[in-house]
């Protein structure tokens, strides 16, 4: 018997096959994992993100040290809905490994 999943991972286009419903509960529910096990992965949901203003705020910087800290690799932004924000973790590491240097 082969799986539904394999049938459309494989590309079987142009033919006709016959679907329980049990057949189909099974393919819905192997797609929520997946769909939960990548949303897992991908980010921390307590991960809190702040805007290029709220982070020059925070870190009494400019717009052009962020920018050339993005650059530079120091602190990257994450683009989100085509919007930069940076990790708060990101922030608060940066913060304590830069205690003496100040720009």
């Amino acid at each position: 018997m082969i799986k539904l999943q394999d049938c459309i991972m494989e590309g079987y286009g142009g033919i006709n096959i016959t679907v329980t419903l049990d057949d189909l509960l099974t393919f819905a529910s192997t797609l929520l994992q997946g769909v939960q096990k990548k949303s897992e992965n991908t980010s921390d949901p307590e991960e809190e993100f702040l805007s290029p203003s709220q982070v020059m705020s925070y870190l009494n910087i400019k717009r052009t040290t962020l920018h050339n800290w993005g650059k530079q690799g120091i602190l990257t932004p994450q683009k989100i809905n085509r919007k930069c924000y940076y990790r708060k973790t990101d922030i608060i590491a940066l913060q304590k490994g830069q205690k003496n240097n100040k720009c």
